[in-house]
């Protein structure tokens, strides 16, 4: 079972205020920003394991909800592994908060899990030279 619910990340450049982050399944956030991209992260329990399950495109408005998502599940002290299947976009922004949930689950002795990265995703990962950082699942 997850653990309690932590603050949400601040803002990225003050580019955040207006947009909802709504409550779903087990701690989930949902980011939606009329005019820019969408995106949600659900939490939820695949194959017994807390599982952070991503849609839409992560970018610079929409990255916060995935660092908040992802820091669910490490405060409740589970490895996190992350299914990036329906992730139709991924810029820096998402590539940084990847590497820092790496960052900090390697400071723990884990290991971040991305569970069947969409083509959008292995390709911004194998032009950064880090996809071989990460556990990736098929």
């Amino acid at each position: 079972m997850l653990g309690p619910v932590v603050e949400r990340p601040a803002a990225p450049e003050g580019r955040w205020p207006t947009a909802p982050v709504t409550p779903h399944v087990k701690g989930s956030a949902m980011l939606t920003t009329p005019g820019e991209a969408q995106f949600s992260a659900l939490i939820d329990e695949v194959d017994g394991r807390p599982t952070v399950l991503c849609r839409g495109e992560i970018d610079l408005s929409t990255a916060g909800a995935l660092i908040w998502a992802i820091r669910q599940v490490t405060a409740a002290g589970q490895p996190v592994r992350i299914d990036l299947a329906a992730t139709t976009f991924m810029d820096s922004a998402g590539l940084k908060a990847l590497l820092q949930a790496q960052t900090d689950q390697h400071r723990a002795g884990e290991v971040v899990t991305l569970s069947a990265p969409s083509p959008a995703v292995r390709r911004v990962l194998e032009m950064a030279g880090v996809i071989d950082d990460f556990a990736i699942e098929a």
